[in-house]
């Protein structure tokens, strides 16, 4: 025994050492590549966020240059619109562009050329700037660069150019501007503070930073020789996105910072790597002496245990069904519930007789019907035990009611894909009808196991209509007056769908309706103690309680908030009688809707919320109902929904009454002219906003100010 148990343990404790030292080389080899590639992309990274940074103060710095040409498009038209005198004008215009250079460190230079005049007003801090026949021409010492403006007043978005003669360069910049303003602004910017930009970027990892133009050349640099920067072929260059019309900043990385990096890590790791293994050593030890025997004694025990308790396994694996469900997402479980449920109530209508079917027969095919099948319904008069087989075992048929010798089968048939549904089950029928001579009647044909009440009804209906001369009656060969009232059976698809669009669109009144209207047709079912209208109704409340806790869990709201609502409900549906809980179940599911409703009115902005929104944008000519909803991933048609149901108004009705009031309030006060009120309330162009003007009040804007006090 003790020879034995030495050879079990060498061979445990060998097993354990192996697997062990394969662990720990690997861990190691692993542990190595992966903290290569965490230095290595934690510094790349680094220098991609500096990049990023950079460019996006940069790239601030320049657009916001599109808010000074506004302003001074509009101050420079309000100077010439008022002084007419050019030899006074002209130093008025100076001084005003003067104040944008003196603030603003960027700006070495602003320029405005008046189209109508052909004259260009500007100041300049180092430069002396020149326009003639189209051409605006920078002069300094030894160095002329000249470009035209109206090559860049057919472009949608702002201009950057890049100037240079000999070792001077400038970098012009153009806000949007088109062929037919009658004014043409550009800034000169100073090279100096895009130079300090790039400095920004130099650390122990970056080497050298550049300013690239959109072709790839080197512009300005944070050190160095230009003819040094290795910017299409150097794989150590870091590239920002591409700005303006395509410039870009780049950062030259140093190889030989990261690897002594890498080299530290290791070195640092190595005391640690020599511990684990000794601490393995230990471990794989104790792990033979302890492990081999408590793990026989487990398996005999379980063994044991499984002996004297059979159910151990169907328990263990009942444990992790349950983990997985747990698991899943709240709407996985309940579109599997509400299947499982429709399922056992499907079994619960199929009568006693099935038993003696085939075993692969049974209800599931009904929820998941194969291609080219399609479920309906035969009834059968005069059938005996002693008649042949009917069907076949493809046609999965059960046997759903049963009166004296009239049987209604269901059947779930394959048919062929040139054929019609009409054509497949005429062929059926008759086929029976010549096995035992009966008398059948045949339902439409459905997808959908919600449809069987319904099929069982026409079926029944098609069968009264049969005779001796006509054997076979086909449901949709029958007139009005032979077809019984669909209305007690026919599974309500339009009104479910209806109810989840009005839940989707947080029409929750409407929703309510649906709701009193599916309970009063459940109403309307008679009351049989039958299995058929349990299913009809149940399979109803089934779906209508699935539906809305499907949209519940779509809003984000947390289980606990409706689950002891959604439990009863639940309870009610399923197990208790319809005709006396159906003024409970109506209460659980508006209680229900509530929840939805006030979780629903808590995310979206509410009235005020919008009223400031709207304040805030008044100005903003590009404003638009999308901005409000903007971080929210609904349609266009829900947000005017929920933006009229906020309000009592349309968007576009509720923006202008805002503008609209503002304008009012600025030209009352008769301190801006119509242009700049227009431009206040978001009009771009003033034609538009006094047209829209006088149409509010059969006043234009000048006549409305000049009425004020």
């Amino acid at each position: 025994m003790k020879k034995w148990f030495q050879a079990t343990f060498f061979r445990y404790f060998l097993s354990y050492f192996i697997v062990f030292s394969i662990s720990i080389g690997s861990m190691y080899f692993l542990f190595r590549s992966h903290l290569i590639k965490t230095i290595a992309n934690q510094y790349e990274n680094q220098i991609e966020i500096d990049l990023k940074n950079a460019m996006t103060r940069l790239g601030e710095e320049i657009n916001s240059l599109y808010a000074i040409h506004t302003q001074v498009a509009g101050n420079v038209d309000v100077m010439m619109a008022k002084y007419k005198n050019e030899s006074y004008q002209a130093p008025l215009i100076r001084n005003e562009l003067k104040k944008y250079v003196v603030g603003k460190r960027l700006i070495q230079a602003i320029g405005y050329i008046d189209k109508n005049h052909n004259e260009l007003y500007c100041y300049s801090s180092k430069d002396y700037i020149t326009y003639k026949d189209g051409t605006v021409t920078l002069l300094t010492t030894g160095a002329s660069m000249s470009f035209r403006p109206d090559d860049y007043n057919t472009y949608s978005l702002s201009q950057m150019i890049y100037l240079s003669d000999g070792d001077l360069s400038r970098f012009i910049y153009i806000p949007v501007s088109h062929s037919f303003y009658n004014y043409t602004v550009f800034f000169v910017l100073e090279n100096v503070e895009i130079e300090t930009t790039l400095k920004t970027l130099l650390n122990d990892n970056v080497a050298n930073a550049a300013f690239i133009a959109p072709d790839g050349n080197v512009m300005l640099l944070a050190n160095g020789n230009k003819s040094a920067f290795p910017v299409n072929t150097g794989k150590d260059v870091f590239l920002s996105d591409a700005f303006m019309n395509g410039y870009r900043l780049a950062s030259l990385y140093n190889p030989g910072t990261l690897e002594e990096r890498i080299s530290e890590a290791l070195t640092a790791s190595m005391p640690m790597f020599i511990l684990i293994t000794i601490t393995g050593v230990v471990l794989v030890t104790l792990c033979t002496y302890t492990a081999y025997h408590p793990l026989q004694r487990l398996a005999n025990k379980f063994k044991s245990s499984e002996h004297n308790n059979p159910n151990l396994l169907s328990r263990l694996n009942s444990a992790i069904e349950n983990q997985i469900t747990q698991n899943d997402n709240l709407r996985t479980r309940i579109e599997r519930y509400r299947t499982v449920m429709q399922k056992m109530l499907l079994d619960a209508m199929l009568l006693p007789e099935n038993e003696i079917a085939r075993s692969d027969i049974d209800a599931d095919a009904y929820f998941m019907p194969p291609e080219h099948h399609f479920i309906a319904a035969l009834a059968i008069s005069g059938l005996t035990d002693k008649d042949p087989v009917l069907f076949d075992a493809d046609d999965h048929a059960l046997i759903i009611k049963k009166e004296g010798n009239k049987s209604v089968f269901l059947i779930n048939h394959r048919f062929d894909a040139y054929s019609s549904h009409e054509e497949a089950l005429s062929k059926l029928a008759n086929a029976v009808s010549q096995k035992a001579g009966l008398k059948i009647g045949v339902s439409d044909t459905s997808s959908s196991a919600m449809d069987i009440p319904s099929l069982a009804e026409q079926a029944q209906s098609a069968l009264a209509c049969a005779d001796d001369e006509q054997r076979v009656v086909l449901y949709q060969q029958l007139g009005a007056e032979n077809r019984e009232e669909e209305a007690h059976y026919q599974y309500p698809h339009d009104l479910l769908s209806l109810f989840s669009e009005h839940l989707k669109n947080s029409s929750f009144d409407q929703a309510r309706l649906v709701i009193s209207e599916l309970m009063y047709m459940l109403a309307s079912v008679r009351e049989q103690d039958e299995a058929m209208p349990d299913f009809f109704i149940r399979s109803v409340l089934i779906d209508l309680l699935s539906d809305l806790a499907i949209q519940m869990d779509n809003m984000k709201i947390k289980f606990k908030e409706y689950e002891e609502l959604y439990f009863k409900a639940l309870y009610q549906s399923r197990s208790c009688s319809f005709h006396e809980s159906r003024e409970e179940i109506k209460f659980l599911l508006n209680q229900m809707l509530s929840v939805l409703e006030n979780q629903t009115a808590s995310v979206f902005p509410n009235g005020k919320a919008i009223e400031k929104i709207v304040s805030e944008n008044i100005s903003n000519p590009d404003f638009s109902i999308s901005s409000i909803y903007a971080s929210y991933n609904i349609s266009l048609a829900y947000m005017s929904h929920l933006f009229k149901k906020e309000t009592g108004e349309n968007f576009s009705d509720y923006l202008w009454k805002a503008r609209y009031a503002r304008a009012c309030e600025l030209l009352s006060e008769r301190k801006l002219s119509v242009d700049e009120v227009s431009l206040a309330v978001g009009y771009i162009h003033s034609s538009s906003f006094r047209r829209k003007f006088k149409q509010e009040t059969g006043l234009s804007p000048t006549e409305y100010a000049s009425d004020r006090p």
